[in-house]
């Protein structure tokens, strides 16, 4: 680990890593399995909460990592919250079949809201506004019923205090 990582080494060891001449220690597998090494000894001190947004924009090498550190390390001691937007493609379709052959996965799937929902949401939100069916209509445009773009849409209104701040 050392090797990959200087910051392993013991206090008092002179660490003379020069990477060019240990080319061969960085190689992805040599890497990947330093950090899942590194993963499984901050596990036996403390839980591990691993959080990654957006995985449809994850690259192979990344995902490859991912897939090695949930199946390798105890699911007793590392819990990954990882968010994702429908349409992924096929390297995301395998990682979550495996995982979940693997009973390493949860899927709890939020769906956007429809119009009708966005309408309630609004309602309820800002109560002493009165929304129009055409802005109603492109509020729903424009958060396509995504809940964070309308809470930030309702974050936007309540902070300039003015409706025509779309765009």
């Amino acid at each position: 680990i050392a090797n990959v990582f200087p910051y392993f080494a013991t206090e008092h060891a002179e660490i003379n890593i020069n990477p060019v001449e240990k080319l061969d220690s960085l190689k992805p597998k040599v890497i990947e399995d330093s950090i899942i090494n590194i993963l499984k000894a901050i596990a036996q001190k403390k839980q591990i909460l691993l959080i990654i947004e957006d995985l449809q924009w994850i690259d192979r090498m990344s995902l490859s990592l991912l897939n090695s550190i949930l199946i390798h390390l105890d699911s007793r001691y590392i819990l990954f919250l990882g968010t994702l937007r429908h349409g992924f493609d096929r390297e995301i379709d395998k990682f979550i079949t495996l995982l979940s052959r693997y009973n390493r996965l949860e899927r709890v799937e939020i769906n956007r809201f429809s119009p009708q929902e966005v309408m309630g949401f609004l309602s309820q939100s800002l109560p002493d506004h009165r929304i129009t069916a055409e802005y109603h209509k492109k509020i729903c445009k424009e958060t396509e019923g995504n809940p964070f773009f309308l809470i930030e849409f309702l974050n936007m209104i309540r902070e300039k205090g003015n409706f025509q701040l779309m765009t």
